[in-house]
């Protein structure tokens, strides 16, 4: 796991201690909050991609191995970075969760116009933000409901 992170020219160091209490990392609530941002961009209206009521009961099993992946690896990676943006919001008198944070990926990711960066976490979350979208290993997600009704991304 980086302990090191450049952001707008500048090194942001994180402590051992973040990368030692990263293991401890909420991943079930991260999970969480990226499948609430999933469906909150996608169902409800009549042009979205989901229809309304769509659950994760409706997923091909490669997009829930997706998602659970995807999650993972990214907890697994930076989960310093979400356990400083955690003490960061709580030294400036806000919370910002795991679940949060798996919103902001499921937002950021896809270019919702908030997320890592909108959330008052300084230069974690402008690295945290850096870390996904276009041209990153998490790439901008689609998802769509294929001929046999599963749902899938792409």
């Amino acid at each position: 796991m980086q302990t090191e992170y450049e952001t707008g020219g500048r090194v942001l160091t994180l402590p051992q201690e973040a990368v030692d209490a990263a293991g401890d990392y909420d991943l079930e609530a991260f999970i969480k909050g990226y499948l609430d941002a999933l469906f909150f961009t996608n169902t409800g209206e009549e042009d979205d991609a989901l229809p309304a009521g769509a659950t994760v009961d409706d997923f091909a099993p490669e997009t829930a191995a997706l998602i659970r992946t995807d999650c993972t690896r990214f907890v697994a990676d930076h989960g310093n970075l979400l356990v400083m943006a955690e003490r960061w919001a709580e030294a400036k008198g806000f919370t910002y969760t795991a679940e949060q944070a798996g919103i902001d990926l499921w937002f950021t990711r896809n270019g919702h116009g908030v997320g890592y960066w909108d959330r008052g976490l300084g230069p974690l979350g402008d690295v945290l933000a850096d870390l996904c979208g276009y041209g990153t290993e998490y790439p901008p997600l689609d998802p769509y409901v294929g001929d046999d009704g599963n749902v899938y991304l792409f």
